[in-house]
């Protein structure tokens, strides 16, 4: 019998940011500080290699998917399996001794599952977008043509809507 890894592996960062791959920081940031999260408490049933996790909510099983089955189950182990869902943010989450693991989750059923792409997506911002479904840059690396100057032309009423 070979011993389980009780070693969270680390994120794998495809690139991806459709449900069910990386968590963006944007909606990481609202499912940590949501005032009303209502959250779901619930364990793993089971996980299978091609990313379908199978959830127990009060009785009723859920199928979600996820880029990082692997990892998601050796975080939930750590805590017998139980996990947290905020449908709204579709973040699935499980206590950690320093906080929260969280793994975003896409419904199967309801849109098709994305995979990983090769590698991670580059080009113009309209074009991550598109592919990834958003981003992360440094302020300083946006094209200046995209930002827009916040100051107000002096003598002019150009900027009052």
């Amino acid at each position: 019998m070979t011993k389980r890894s009780t070693r969270v592996p680390a994120p794998v960062f495809c690139g991806s940011y459709w449900p069910g791959h990386v968590v963006h920081w944007i909606p990481g940031l609202h499912a940590a500080n949501d005032p009303d999260p209502d959250t779901e408490q619930g364990r793993i049933v089971r996980v299978e290699q091609d990313g379908i996790v199978v959830l127990e909510f009060d009785g009723v099983e859920v199928t979600l998917w996820n880029h990082e089955p692997e990892r998601l189950q050796v975080a939930a182990r750590r805590n017998e399996g139980r996990v947290q869902l905020q449908r709204r943010w579709s973040i699935l989450s499980t206590a950690s001794k320093d906080g929260r693991y969280f793994f975003s989750v896409a419904d199967p059923a309801k849109a098709a599952v994305r995979p990983c792409p090769a590698s991670p997506p580059v080009g113009d911002l309209v074009e991550l977008l598109e592919e990834a479904r958003g981003f992360s840059v440094p302020l300083d690396s946006v094209d200046a043509a995209l930002v827009s100057d916040p100051t107000p032309s002096v003598g002019t009423n150009d900027n009052v809507p």
